[in-house]
């Protein structure tokens, strides 16, 4: 990055400079004018400090923002709109969740109501009714994570908002045998599908970690297609379609850099962990 100003600064990707980077000002980005990757949410909450619960005025912001500059579409249009690299075309977004914590239900879905976006959960299925407790947090809150109930999926998918699949238990993946895997997701599976009575043909892995026997292991358990979360280089396809993170401390330019058309290359490049390093 060159600063060249401090309301302008040059990418330098590979040597070269790339157009100017602008800051996030209100009218600057008009709609349809840059590329949207799939984004990924987990907790909207103010009383947790984590990483993963985003501000919920933050997000409100965050929601008025994309609709004033993408159309919002659900998750089996925004697969189908993918190009090589997981990147959605100009001008388009759609919203994902995972873990399927409860104020998804009471915080995350009034918003985007309001700003008529599209979303998704991805839920951990063993969780549903406070069955499974979430044991897979880094650095849980004082009070108890609660968890969406099979009403309220049922409830959310009449809004409009797709239901996936975030495994049974939440364990990673990669750690599991070839077998067991295969088991923990079409159980996840089969019980969303039971709750919601239609196909639950995406899924999301659990810390978006996976492996090539995941993979192999998510499509013989019935997905379509699975979602990652990568931090570093890894092949995309249908089932490891890349997703960007948002977090609690991403700022208004940082929200709109992830939005942009180079960050998801840049983010997943041997260039930027070798720098981040």
């Amino acid at each position: 990055m060159l600063q060249l100003h401090s309301n302008i600064t040059l990418c330098v990707v590979g040597g070269f400079i790339s157009r100017p980077i602008m800051p996030p000002y209100k009218g600057f980005v008009q709609k349809g004018g840059f590329l949207v990757a799939v984004l990924c949410y987990h907790s909207v909450c103010d009383a947790w400090s984590s990483p993963l619960a985003m501000n919920s005025a933050t997000f409100s912001q965050q929601c008025t923002w994309l609709a004033k500059r993408t159309d919002t579409v659900d998750l089996a249009r925004a697969v189908d709109l993918m190009d090589r690299r997981g990147r959605l075309p100009r001008g388009v977004s759609t919203l994902t969740f995972d873990d399927g914590f409860a104020d998804n239900f009471d915080t995350a879905l009034p918003a985007i109501k309001r700003s008529g976006l599209a979303a998704s959960i991805f839920v951990v299925a063993a969780t549903l009714d406070r069955g499974h407790q979430v044991d897979w947090v880094d650095d849980p809150p004082t009070f108890t994570l609660e968890t969406l109930t099979r009403d309220q999926i049922q409830s959310m998918d009449a809004e409009g908002i797709d239901i996936g699949s975030h495994s049974l238990f939440h364990k990673d993946l990669t750690t599991l045998t070839y077998e067991e895997c295969v088991e923990d997701l079409t159980t996840s599976r089969l019980i969303l599908e039971e709750i919601l009575s239609k196909p639950v043909p995406y899924l999301a892995y659990p810390r978006g970690l996976w492996n090539e026997t995941v993979a192999k292991a998510a499509q013989a358990a019935g997905y379509s297609g699975a979602f990652s979360l990568p931090v570093g280089p890894e092949p995309v396809g249908a089932f490891s379609m890349p997703r960007i993170g948002i977090w609690r401390d991403n700022g208004p330019r940082e929200f709109w850099l992830k939005n942009t058309r180079s960050y998801q290359s840049v983010r997943t490049s041997r260039l930027y962990q070798l720098v981040g390093r």
